[in-house]
């Protein structure tokens, strides 16, 4: 009985590795960015930070909302060669924005602006790659 438990242990360890190769290998590559971050709101002192994400391809044509200033749940996103525009409008907010790439994708910079009843804000990035990452 204990050599058939191990049996079945180690058949399911295999298994398991092999369904761990395969989601690795679908694993996305990307790369870190540093992504400097200035945000000026009507009515506030304006705000820099600086963070670092990994992005892969697909995040390159649909930036997390946290880097493009958009607050609707579900901005538009539209990318021609190195130029990407988004917009979003919402109950009271209407956002858009635009990101440039160089560099073969590992630079950008743009800027966006955000109206609420709140006032309006904008915000500008600039990031660049630093470091390769598996998203």
């Amino acid at each position: 009985m204990i050599r058939k438990n191990a049996y079945i242990a180690a058949a399911a360890l295999c298994i398991a590795g092999s369904f761990g190769l395969a989601s690795s290998a679908l694993a996305e590559k990307g790369y870190t960015y540093e992504v400097d971050i200035h945000t000026a709101a009507e009515g506030a002192s304006a705000e820099d930070t600086t963070t670092y994400i990994c992005m892969g391809d697909s995040d390159l044509q649909s930036p997390p909302k946290a880097l493009t200033g958009a607050q609707c749940p579900a901005p538009t996103f539209s990318r021609e060669e190195d130029t990407l525009k988004w917009s979003g409008t919402c109950e009271q907010t209407q956002g858009n924005g635009t990101w440039t790439f160089s560099h073969n994708d590992k630079s950008f910079e743009g800027e966006g602006i955000v109206r609420s009843s709140t006032g309006l804000t904008s915000t500008k990035v600039e990031g660049h790659a630093i470091d390769k990452c598996t998203v």
